[in-house]
């Protein structure tokens, strides 16, 4: 396993875990979604966290169109995209 570089020059034996960082989606990629996505897609879109927005879907406080399916949540691509587009 390949060490680590430190500042010296030196490597260290110690491997830090590296997060993995969805950037989020541009506008022309969205369009292109089918007509409804699930919660961990809108948020990745929103640059939030999935959790945070079921808290805002489950306070009704979301900008724009979800729709339940019993226990589960759709968010209107169209509706999120209006929302991106006015923010």
């Amino acid at each position: 396993m390949a060490g680590v570089a430190i500042a010296s020059g030196r490597t260290s034996s110690r491997c830090e875990p590296h997060r993995r960082v969805r950037m989020p989606h541009s506008l022309q990629e969205i369009r292109s979604w089918a007509a409804t996505c699930d919660v961990a897609k809108a948020a990745e879109a929103l640059g939030i966290s999935k959790s945070h927005l079921y808290e805002l879907i489950k306070r009704e406080q979301v900008p724009f169109r979800v729709v339940a399916f019993g226990n589960r949540y759709r968010v209107i691509t169209a509706s999120l995209i209006s929302y991106l587009e006015a923010t």
